[in-house]
């Protein structure tokens, strides 16, 4: 998905997609464990190495421990660690995965990123946890995953405040006013440190690849559907 990763030894990273079924996290349904489970023993790695991120779209980020495999973080949208072999997890259906590597002090961090966190400094504030465990900015390589994007994520005048100053991603159309989120990350990232040339977008819209996503805004009725993204450095 991300070629800036292909030159770092040991990393494994991916999102999944309709096709593996309904990943969300918290879940009252009872296919949903069944799902992740089956899901993650397809991929050939350990459910007891996760660490996934209860999500609440705020600006939380969670430094993963050892002793924290296994487990599910309460109110929180991002996880980083430097324990080789701990897999951080987030969910979305909509909201884009933003995974980080630092191959120079072997730090990885994930954060889920929708409107609210965006707006709110979940980007930043993955930024500086990675930080105190190290890891310079400028070394820190970005991928943004799929999620909903600029020819599909309308706004009204509700949450127009939440974009003051973020008028350069805000798009004045015909049929009404879009926001493209994954340009706002990026300008988060530059003027956190990140090299413009160690970001990678995958560029894919969950709304449009019916086939391939769920969307929340999208898929309105019924119960919340989500796919997975995670990220691990080996030993």
């Amino acid at each position: 998905m991300f070629s800036i990763f292909n030159s770092v030894s040991n990393v494994r990273y991916g999102f999944s997609t309709r096709h593996d079924g309904n990943l969300r996290i918290p879940s009252s349904e009872s296919d949903t464990e069944a799902n992740r489970k089956r899901y993650i023993e397809s991929l050939g790695l350990d459910p007891m190495r996760f660490v996934a991120a209860n999500l609440v779209h705020g600006t939380h980020v969670h430094i993963a421990r050892e002793e924290e495999a296994g487990s599910i973080i309460p109110e929180c949208d991002g996880l980083v660690t430097r324990v080789p072999n701990l897999i951080l997890s987030v969910t979305g259906a909509d909201c884009f995965p933003v995974y980080a590597i630092d191959p120079v002090e072997r730090v990885i961090g994930m954060a889920h990123a929708g409107w609210r966190g965006i707006t709110s400094g979940i980007i930043p504030e993955l930024i500086v946890q990675m930080n105190g465990l190290g890891s310079e900015p400028a070394d820190i390589l970005v991928g943004i995953g799929p999620g909903i994007r600029a020819c599909h994520f309308e706004i009204h005048e509700d949450i127009f405040s939440h974009f003051e100053g973020h008028g350069e991603a805000v798009i004045e159309r015909e049929k009404g006013m879009f926001v493209d989120l994954p340009a706002i990350i990026k300008t988060q990232l530059k003027e956190g440190g990140i090299t413009p040339e160690h970001i990678s977008d995958s560029e894919e819209c969950t709304y449009h690849l019916e086939d391939k996503y769920f969307s929340r805004r999208r898929d309105q009725a019924g119960p919340l559907q989500a796919m997975m993204a995670y990220i691990l450095l080996e030993k």
